[in-house]
């Protein structure tokens, strides 16, 4: 399950890709945004009952909603005006599931997009952001889900405070990190923390909720630090050369680079790691659309320049695509 985004990316990349492809992609993800509204919608009984309920079990949809909204910031940062609309019935799942950690990296796939968005624009989104995460913070169906008394203030956040709810988490990962430091070069072995979750939690959970945690048990810090080295390898080697290539590649470029903000911050809380439908196998899909783009790119630019050097004629779909403006 762990290797298997890193499959879909391979198969993905070895298919010839271009421009038209991509266009067709990011249609898709516009119409599965629209969907996965829909089915959370559904799922809560919202239409039936006209109430949100307190408890969802929709942390999978609000996932992959941080994963498309990363892909619409990116559109909307090459001003696609309506990419902000789509990315606001994204950013809306997690809030309707009632995600706490999706919620606020939801909000900040905007602010934060690796794509080229003026800094003014950044600090005009972070700002509502804020104002918008304060005000759903304050209202009772989020207070009841935060704290075991049902109220308190953002600076009630804290894993120390005995009323925070964190179903238990939080003594989970006091113990882990005990365990942590006992094996804290090489860790305990691969799948070592899944015994280790089900006899502290009496066989309640399977997962510590916090995948730098369960790295850290498992493989140690030398295993978390290469995992951690491959990402930021990764995501440089997507931007490399990002602004010379056709529109489409472009933007799938950022928004798989971007995408690995939310994997960072979803792993302090949630098991992401092994949720590879929901997010993985199609962020790395992102990243083998754009090598296998690349590859057919440069392909076909090679086979153009070859056909005008021999004289022989060319069609417009042999040709290279050519790259667009902002």
């Amino acid at each position: 399950m762990l290797l298997c985004p890193i499959i879909v990316g391979m198969a993905v990349s070895t298919h010839r890709i271009r421009e038209i492809h991509l266009k067709e992609f990011l249609l898709l993800i516009r119409i599965s945004v629209f969907v996965l509204f829909s089915i959370v919608i559904i799922k809560t009984g919202l239409l039936i009952s006209g109430i949100l309920p307190p408890v969802t079990g929709l942390a999978a949809q609000s996932i992959t909603a941080c994963l498309l909204c990363s892909v619409f910031a990116v559109e909307y940062s090459i001003n696609r005006k309506s990419s902000l609309l789509e990315w606001v019935f994204g950013a809306a799942i997690p809030v309707i599931a009632l995600t706490r950690t999706a919620i606020t990296v939801a909000g900040m796939t905007i602010p934060f997009t690796f794509a080229s968005l003026k800094i003014k624009k950044r600090l005009i989104f972070l700002t509502i952001v804020a104002i918008v995460g304060v005000t759903v913070f304050y209202t009772e169906r989020v207070q009841k889900k935060m704290f075991y008394s049902g109220q308190g203030t953002i600076n009630d956040i804290w894993l120390g405070n005995p009323d925070l709810f964190t179903a238990g988490r939080s003594h989970l990962w006091d113990h882990m990190k005990e365990e942590i430091k006992i094996k804290p070069v090489w860790g305990h072995g691969s799948n070592a923390s899944e015994e280790f979750v089900l006899s502290v939690t009496w066989g309640t959970l399977t997962h510590p909720h916090n995948d730098w945690l369960r790295l850290l048990y498992d493989y140690g810090f030398v295993g978390t630090a290469v995992f951690v080295f491959c990402m930021i390898i990764q995501i440089l080697h997507l931007l490399k050369g990002a602004k010379q290539v056709p529109l489409e590649s472009r933007v799938l470029i950022f928004a798989g680079a971007s995408s690995f903000l939310p994997f960072v911050l979803l792993m302090f809380t949630d098991n992401i790691i092994l949720y590879a439908a929901f997010f993985g196998n199609l962020q790395f899909t992102i990243v083998g659309l754009i090598y296998g783009a690349r590859k057919t790119l440069r392909v076909d630019s090679q086979y153009y320049y070859r056909m005008m050097a021999m004289g022989s004629p060319v069609t417009p779909l042999e040709k290279p695509g050519k790259i667009e403006a902002d």
